[in-house]
């Protein structure tokens, strides 16, 4: 007797699972049939995609860049200390990393010299020999 309601147990079981795997297929499937995806119009350009977009603008409407000779204004060095606490003596004036003199930033004080920077350039003071 409780052998045949247990076969009788397992022979529900899965006629019960493909029941609900069916009907959860088809609910999905419904839901599926009812979503409204919007059209996408496209437009096909006839263009060499190995060619630069750069390429179509005129080289002579931009005119070559103009290099200038800049140089370093005037700066006499007559001393300097480097270590944990850098310092230069540049035209009698203390200066540290981050000051500026004469319109030129001190980027870093070195045993070689000030390296310096004016106008995008980088300039190495050192002493006069």
């Amino acid at each position: 007797m409780l052998k045949k309601l247990q076969i009788e147990k397992l022979g529900i079981f899965p006629l019960l699972l493909i029941f609900i795997f069916i009907g959860f297929s088809w609910v999905y499937a419904e839901a599926e049939k009812k979503l409204d995806y919007p059209t996408v119009e496209y437009q096909p350009i006839k263009r060499d995609p190995f060619h630069s977009p750069l390429d179509i603008l005129d080289k002579e409407v931009m005119p070559e860049p103009v290099e200038t000779e800049i140089t370093l204004p005037q700066m006499s060095l007559q001393g300097w200390t480097w270590g944990y606490e850098p310092r230069a003596i540049i035209n009698n004036q203390v200066v540290q990393e981050g000051d500026k003199i004469s319109g030129a930033e001190v980027l870093e004080i070195r045993k070689e010299g000030v390296i310096l920077i004016y106008q995008g350039k980088v300039f190495t003071i050192r002493p006069k020999k």
